[in-house]
Protein backbone atom coordinates (compact mmCIF):
# COMPACT_ATOMS: atom_id res chain seq x y z
CA UNK A 1 0.00 0.00 0.00
CA UNK A 2 1.08 3.85 -0.60
CA UNK A 3 1.09 6.27 2.00
CA UNK A 4 -0.48 9.32 2.10
CA UNK A 5 1.70 11.98 4.23
CA UNK A 6 -0.14 14.67 6.15
CA UNK A 7 0.99 18.18 7.27
CA UNK A 8 -1.07 19.00 10.29
CA UNK A 9 -1.32 22.44 11.58
CA UNK A 10 -2.41 23.36 14.99
CA UNK A 11 -4.79 26.34 14.64
CA UNK A 12 -2.75 28.09 17.58
CA UNK A 13 0.52 28.19 19.57
CA UNK A 14 0.26 25.15 21.91
CA UNK A 15 3.73 24.55 23.21
CA UNK A 16 5.91 21.50 23.04
CA UNK A 17 4.17 19.65 25.54
CA UNK A 18 0.63 20.12 23.76
CA UNK A 19 2.15 19.68 20.70
CA UNK A 20 3.59 15.79 21.65
CA UNK A 21 0.68 15.27 23.30
CA UNK A 22 -1.50 16.12 19.49
CA UNK A 23 1.10 14.03 17.64
CA UNK A 24 0.51 11.07 20.11
CA UNK A 25 -3.09 11.00 19.29
CA UNK A 26 -2.27 11.21 15.24
CA UNK A 27 -0.20 8.44 15.58
CA UNK A 28 -2.45 6.25 17.83
CA UNK A 29 -5.86 7.18 15.20
CA UNK A 30 -3.62 6.68 11.82
CA UNK A 31 -5.02 3.83 10.09
CA UNK A 32 -1.91 1.77 7.65
CA UNK A 33 -0.85 4.15 5.40
CA UNK A 34 -1.27 7.40 6.92
CA UNK A 35 1.91 9.35 8.36
CA UNK A 36 0.75 12.48 10.26
CA UNK A 37 3.41 15.49 11.32
CA UNK A 38 2.19 18.16 12.95
CA UNK A 39 3.37 21.36 13.48
CA UNK A 40 2.96 24.16 16.35
CA UNK A 41 2.03 27.63 15.13
CA UNK A 42 5.30 29.85 16.19
CA UNK A 43 5.39 31.91 19.42
CA UNK A 44 4.40 35.62 18.22
CA UNK A 45 2.45 38.24 19.52
CA UNK A 46 0.10 37.47 15.74
CA UNK A 47 0.05 34.17 16.70
CA UNK A 48 -2.88 33.29 19.51
CA UNK A 49 -2.97 31.39 22.33
CA UNK A 50 -6.50 29.97 22.50
CA UNK A 51 -9.67 30.74 20.16
CA UNK A 52 -11.21 32.59 22.64
CA UNK A 53 -13.01 35.37 20.45
CA UNK A 54 -13.67 35.80 17.06
CA UNK A 55 -10.77 38.05 16.40
CA UNK A 56 -8.66 35.08 17.71
CA UNK A 57 -10.43 32.43 15.09
CA UNK A 58 -9.55 35.53 12.37
CA UNK A 59 -6.12 35.25 13.26
CA UNK A 60 -5.56 31.64 13.25
CA UNK A 61 -7.29 31.88 9.42
CA UNK A 62 -4.24 34.03 8.63
CA UNK A 63 -1.62 32.29 9.76
CA UNK A 64 -2.46 28.66 9.26
CA UNK A 65 -3.24 29.91 5.58
CA UNK A 66 -0.14 31.72 4.90
CA UNK A 67 1.84 28.24 6.64
CA UNK A 68 -0.27 25.80 4.66
CA UNK A 69 0.70 27.74 0.95
CA UNK A 70 4.30 26.64 1.53
CA UNK A 71 3.83 22.86 1.84
CA UNK A 72 6.40 21.16 -0.41
CA UNK A 73 4.28 19.13 -2.72
CA UNK A 74 7.14 16.52 -2.71
CA UNK A 75 6.97 15.69 1.11
CA UNK A 76 3.32 15.85 1.78
CA UNK A 77 0.45 14.73 0.34
CA UNK A 78 -2.90 16.47 2.16
CA UNK A 79 -2.79 19.40 4.27
CA UNK A 80 -4.91 18.69 7.63
CA UNK A 81 -5.74 21.76 9.55
CA UNK A 82 -5.25 20.52 13.42
CA UNK A 83 -9.15 22.05 14.48
CA UNK A 84 -12.97 21.55 13.61
CA UNK A 85 -13.11 24.74 12.65
CA UNK A 86 -11.44 23.52 9.52
CA UNK A 87 -9.08 26.63 9.70
CA UNK A 88 -8.15 28.68 6.44
CA UNK A 89 -9.36 25.37 4.17
CA UNK A 90 -11.23 27.67 2.23
CA UNK A 91 -8.50 30.52 2.04
CA UNK A 92 -5.77 27.88 1.65
CA UNK A 93 -7.85 26.37 -1.50
CA UNK A 94 -8.38 30.10 -2.84
CA UNK A 95 -5.29 31.06 -2.80
CA UNK A 96 -4.22 27.35 -4.80
CA UNK A 97 -2.92 24.87 -2.41
CA UNK A 98 -0.14 23.50 -3.38
CA UNK A 99 -1.87 19.41 -2.33
CA UNK A 100 -5.47 19.23 -1.29
CA UNK A 101 -6.71 20.40 1.89
CA UNK A 102 -9.10 18.23 3.92
CA UNK A 103 -11.34 19.86 6.77
CA UNK A 104 -12.05 17.38 9.66
CA UNK A 105 -15.65 18.78 10.11
CA UNK A 106 -16.43 19.36 6.57
CA UNK A 107 -15.22 15.95 6.19
CA UNK A 108 -16.88 14.67 8.94
CA UNK A 109 -20.14 15.99 9.08
CA UNK A 110 -20.90 15.23 5.34
CA UNK A 111 -19.88 12.04 6.10
CA UNK A 112 -22.72 11.65 8.68
CA UNK A 113 -25.06 13.44 6.36
CA UNK A 114 -24.64 11.15 3.66
CA UNK A 115 -25.78 8.33 6.47
CA UNK A 116 -29.06 10.34 7.06
CA UNK A 117 -28.43 10.85 10.33
CA UNK A 118 -29.20 13.52 12.66
CA UNK A 119 -26.02 15.83 13.66
CA UNK A 120 -25.46 17.61 16.27
CA UNK A 121 -22.11 19.37 18.03
CA UNK A 122 -20.52 20.29 21.21
CA UNK A 123 -17.81 23.22 21.49
CA UNK A 124 -15.96 24.63 24.61
CA UNK A 125 -17.54 27.72 23.83
CA UNK A 126 -20.15 30.01 21.93
CA UNK A 127 -17.62 31.80 19.52
CA UNK A 128 -16.35 28.04 18.43
CA UNK A 129 -19.93 26.84 18.31
CA UNK A 130 -20.88 29.27 15.90
CA UNK A 131 -18.06 29.22 13.54
CA UNK A 132 -18.17 25.51 13.60
CA UNK A 133 -22.63 25.67 13.23
CA UNK A 134 -21.83 27.56 10.09
CA UNK A 135 -19.22 24.26 8.72
CA UNK A 136 -22.00 21.88 9.44
CA UNK A 137 -25.10 23.76 8.01
CA UNK A 138 -22.53 24.51 4.93
CA UNK A 139 -22.11 20.20 4.65
CA UNK A 140 -24.15 17.41 3.92
CA UNK A 141 -25.91 17.16 7.27
CA UNK A 142 -27.82 21.11 6.82
CA UNK A 143 -30.98 19.64 7.04
CA UNK A 144 -30.38 17.03 9.99
CA UNK A 145 -28.45 19.45 12.23
CA UNK A 146 -29.75 19.42 15.91
CA UNK A 147 -27.58 22.85 16.91
CA UNK A 148 -24.16 23.30 19.25
CA UNK A 149 -24.23 22.74 23.04
CA UNK A 150 -21.86 25.44 24.90
CA UNK A 151 -19.71 23.33 27.24
CA UNK A 152 -18.07 26.56 28.75
CA UNK A 153 -15.12 25.28 29.01
CA UNK A 154 -10.95 26.89 29.06
CA UNK A 155 -8.59 26.25 26.88
CA UNK A 156 -6.79 24.36 29.62
CA UNK A 157 -10.09 22.09 29.77
CA UNK A 158 -8.68 20.60 26.73
CA UNK A 159 -6.11 18.36 28.27
CA UNK A 160 -8.27 17.68 31.93
CA UNK A 161 -10.02 14.81 29.90
CA UNK A 162 -12.08 13.99 33.19
CA UNK A 163 -13.86 17.68 33.17
CA UNK A 164 -14.18 17.54 28.92
CA UNK A 165 -16.06 14.49 29.81
CA UNK A 166 -18.19 15.35 32.56
CA UNK A 167 -19.28 18.83 30.94
CA UNK A 168 -19.74 16.79 27.33
CA UNK A 169 -22.24 13.98 29.37
CA UNK A 170 -24.26 17.03 30.50
CA UNK A 171 -24.73 18.23 27.00
CA UNK A 172 -25.59 14.73 25.89
CA UNK A 173 -28.16 14.67 28.04
CA UNK A 174 -29.94 17.90 27.31
CA UNK A 175 -29.03 17.25 23.72
CA UNK A 176 -30.87 13.74 24.22
CA UNK A 177 -34.07 15.54 26.62
CA UNK A 178 -35.16 16.88 23.00
CA UNK A 179 -34.99 14.39 20.71
CA UNK A 180 -31.87 16.40 18.90
CA UNK A 181 -29.43 14.00 17.23
CA UNK A 182 -28.48 10.30 16.32
CA UNK A 183 -24.95 11.44 16.67
CA UNK A 184 -22.70 13.94 18.04
CA UNK A 185 -19.72 15.72 16.85
CA UNK A 186 -16.98 16.42 19.76
CA UNK A 187 -16.12 19.54 18.72
CA UNK A 188 -12.71 19.71 19.64
CA UNK A 189 -9.30 17.97 17.55
CA UNK A 190 -7.37 16.97 21.13
CA UNK A 191 -10.02 15.26 23.23
CA UNK A 192 -10.44 11.72 24.22
CA UNK A 193 -13.99 10.86 24.51
CA UNK A 194 -14.76 8.52 27.59
CA UNK A 195 -17.99 8.09 28.07
CA UNK A 196 -20.95 5.77 28.69
CA UNK A 197 -23.83 4.25 26.86
CA UNK A 198 -26.37 6.98 24.98
CA UNK A 199 -26.12 8.81 21.92
CA UNK A 200 -22.85 7.82 19.82
CA UNK A 201 -20.27 10.91 20.17
CA UNK A 202 -17.77 10.72 17.53
CA UNK A 203 -13.75 12.07 17.64
CA UNK A 204 -13.45 14.27 14.18
CA UNK A 205 -9.88 13.38 14.04
CA UNK A 206 -9.98 9.71 14.66
CA UNK A 207 -13.04 9.86 12.23
CA UNK A 208 -11.47 12.12 9.66
CA UNK A 209 -8.10 9.90 10.04
CA UNK A 210 -10.15 6.45 8.87
CA UNK A 211 -12.07 8.05 6.04
CA UNK A 212 -8.77 9.06 4.49
CA UNK A 213 -7.46 5.96 4.69
CA UNK A 214 -10.63 4.13 2.79
CA UNK A 215 -9.78 6.49 0.27
CA UNK A 216 -6.61 5.41 0.31
CA UNK A 217 -6.82 1.66 -0.19
CA UNK A 218 -10.36 1.33 -1.53
CA UNK A 219 -10.19 5.24 -3.72
CA UNK A 220 -6.24 4.90 -4.25
CA UNK A 221 -6.59 8.28 -3.86
CA UNK A 222 -3.28 10.35 -3.00
CA UNK A 223 -0.26 8.56 -1.46
CA UNK A 224 3.50 7.66 -2.87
Amino acid sequence: MSEVRIRAITPIHVGPDELRRRQARYDEFSPPGVAVSLEDLPASPDVPRALGTLEDIEASERVVTALALTTDPGRFDLILPDCVLDTGVERIRDAGAPVPVVGLSELTAGFVGGLGLRLAAVTRNRPIGEALGRIIEGSGSAGRFGGVEDLELSFEDISDDARWNGALEAARERIDGRRGADVILNGCSAVDVTIGDGIPVFDPTRLALRLIGVALSELMVGGR
